[in-house]
């Protein structure tokens, strides 16, 4: 049964399923600085996806909202993806928030997404505050009732443990899945690149559909923008023969992570400008120690397979692929992708759940051949410890 109406729910006029091709997003615009938009496309669960928006919406609304600033809009937001991801990964149907239960709740919360007790509290509390705005009457009455007094969902926090490493061969299938999918993320650009070439070259050579989907290639390479109309699954295939999108950033984080060593914050935050000394690529990083940006140097090696082992042939290819999309977007950084609402640098704001999807994507599993928890600092702190031992 649902729950009854509750004074002080945001009103939201977002149905329950997404209309067929409607892209579903929240826009928060902060006191200071730029709008932020938060694009649920692409992730898992999109039956749910009007639901939580409407839940954002109510935190990051002007009048009446919590999230104030951006830093608690992308917490919030955060939550959402990290929830996603999780019940992506049952095997049962869910139509709309009204199918979600509490054991739902309480499977994520003894799940082992790779992160503290303490950190799940946190990621409980804040999930639990996001669903006390979902739409009136969208709830389950028991669910309501747990995501008001969630109090009893607070783990204990376990003796303090360092950030396990993964096995030779965990970190193999890791490194092997990720390049994988770069090597299909470069061919796919690469074609792009070729099928634009030719419609502004010689148009008479291609046909049906290549003339299309060429002109629209050729719109987005201009304006940043594809023709208007698209249904939101075909504007995304369309956008990525030509620029990353969101779906591509987890094979590149691993691998960013696992070739450079640093940790998740400075990968997150490299930027574009970069020289190159010989057989060396030199960027200045942020590494949050020192009081300025620290130069690294990565080495550059030759060969078809030297951007999947080498750091700083990789940095180049990264900034290759992401070179149309900063163009548009005007950022330092070296990240930038494609999305439905323009050009933009990623937040990262939840890459577990990135992770997490993209493994089980993969069907990567461990020694244990348990499910294999991806995360960037067990990549990062096993790839030190390659370079150290």
């Amino acid at each position: 049964m649902a729950a009854p109406l509750r004074k002080g729910t945001f009103m939201s006029s977002s149905s329950d399923r997404p209309q067929d091709g409607q892209a579903v997003t929240v826009r928060f615009r902060p006191a200071h600085g730029p709008e932020r938009v938060y694009d649920f496309t692409g992730l898992p669960r999109p039956e749910l996806h009007p639901g939580l928006a409407a839940a954002l919406t109510a935190r990051v609304q002007p009048v009446g909202g919590t999230a104030r600033t951006v830093s608690t809009a992308d917490m919030y937001f955060a939550s959402i993806r990290r929830f996603l991801a999780f019940l992506g990964v049952l095997d049962e149907p869910l139509a709309s928030l009204g199918d979600l239960r509490g054991r739902h709740v309480r499977q994520y919360t003894a799940s082992d997404p790779g992160y503290s007790a303490s950190a799940m509290n946190r990621e409980i509390a804040q999930l639990c505050r996001l669903l006390q705005d979902a739409p009136y009457g969208s709830l389950d009455e028991d669910l309501w009732q747990m995501v008001k007094s969630p109090g009893h969902l607070i783990r204990p926090a376990p003796a303090s443990h360092r950030t396990p490493v993964y096995s030779g061969d965990e970190f193999t299938a890791v490194l092997t899945a990720a390049r994988r999918d770069v090597v299909q993320i470069t061919e796919r650009i690469a074609a792009g690149e070729r099928l634009l070439a030719a419609f502004r070259t010689a148009p008479e050579t291609l046909r049906g559909s290549d003339q299309a989907i060429a002109q629209a290639l050729d719109t987005l390479d201009r304006t940043g923008a594809l023709p208007f109309g698209q249904h939101p699954k075909d504007a995304a295939l369309a956008a990525g023969r030509l620029c990353l999108t969101g779906a591509d950033l987890a094979p590149l984080l691993v691998l960013a992570a696992s070739l450079t060593g640093l940790r998740a914050r400075v990968v997150h935050t490299l930027p574009a400008d970069h020289t190159v000394d010989g057989a060396r690529v030199v960027v200045a990083v942020n590494d949050g120690h020192a009081r300025g940006p620290v130069p690294v140097h990565w080495s550059l090696t030759s060969g078809d397979q030297a951007p999947l082992h080498s750091p700083g042939a990789f940095y180049l290819l990264l900034h290759q692929l992401t070179a149309r999309s900063r163009r548009f977007a005007r950022t330092p950084s070296v990240w930038s992708v494609w999305t439905p609402a323009g050009h933009t640098t990623p937040s990262f704001h939840a890459p577990s759940a990135l992770l997490t999807v993209w493994a089980r994507r993969h069907q990567l599993a461990g020694d244990d051949e348990r499910p294999l928890t991806v995360s960037m600092p067990r990549i990062t702190r096993t790839a030190r410890g390659r370079v150290l031992g």
